[in-house]
C-alpha cells in the first residue's frame, strides 16, 4: 500500500472516530480536508484550492437567494400571512359545504398566480394532502408546473408520477408541531 492509499485509510478512520466523538460533521470534513490535503498535496496547493473553491461558491448567482429565501419564510411565518389568508377564506366560506376544501384550493390558486412571475430556479414542496400527485390534480396545472423552465424539482407526498422532476416526499414527517413535544405513554 502506497502513501496516498494509507493517507486515505487514515483519513477515513479519523473521520469516523471524530464523528463518533460528537464533533459536528461539517467541521470534521473541513478540518480533515485541510489537514490531509496539506499532507497529501502540499500546504500551498491545498490553500490555493480551498481559496478557489470558496471564491467559486461566492460567485454563484443563486447563493444570495438562500438567506433571502429563509428570511422571507421567517417574515411570512412571523407575520402569519398564510394562516390569515387561509383563516379568512375558511371563515368566508364557512356556510358552504366543503369550505375547508375550497379554502385550500383558493389559497393554492392565489399562490398559483405567482408562478408566471418566477424568474429564478425553485424547488416545489407540496405535502400534507390526500391528493395523489399528479393523478388528482388538474392536468393543465400539473403540466404547467412540470414544464416551468425554472422548476428544479417537485417533492410531494402521495407521488404516483414518473416525471423526472417529480420526487416522493416522505410520509410521516411532523409538519405541524413547532418545538419540543410532550409525549404521553400509556
Amino acid at each position: 500500500m502506497g502513501y496516498a492509499e494509507s493517507l486515505g485509510l487514515i483519513m477515513l478512520v479519523g473521520m469516523v472516530a471524530v464523528i463518533f466523538i460528537g464533533f459536528p460533521i461539517s467541521f470534521t470534513l473541513l478540518f480533515l480536508a485541510i489537514i490531509f490535503g496539506g499532507l497529501g498535496l502540499g500546504w500551498e496547493q491545498t490553500f490555493n484550492l480551498a481559496y478557489l473553491q470558496i471564491w467559486g461558491t461566492m460567485k454563484d448567482e443563486i447563493f444570495p437567494a438562500v438567506p433571502l429565501f429563509i428570511f422571507m419564510g421567517y417574515m411570512t411565518e412571523q407575520a402569519g400571512l398564510m394562516e390569515r389568508l387561509f383563516g379568512a377564506l375558511r371563515s368566508l366560506l364557512a356556510p358552504v359545504r366543503g369550505s375547508l376544501y375550497l379554502a385550500v384550493i383558493l389559497t393554492a390558486t392565489s399562490l398559483g398566480l405567482v408562478l408566471p412571475t418566477i424568474k429564478a430556479p425553485f424547488t416545489l414542496i407540496t405535502t400534507d394532502g390526500d391528493a395523489s400527485v399528479p393523478l388528482n390534480l388538474a392536468k393543465d396545472t400539473v403540466d404547467r408546473l412540470l414544464n416551468h423552465p425554472f422548476l428544479v424539482c417537485w417533492y410531494t407526498q402521495n407521488c404516483v408520477g414518473d416525471h423526472p422532476r417529480l420526487k416522493p416526499f416522505p410520509i410521516g414527517l411532523d409538519l405541524h408541531s413547532h418545538g419540543e413535544r410532550a409525549y404521553e405513554f400509556d
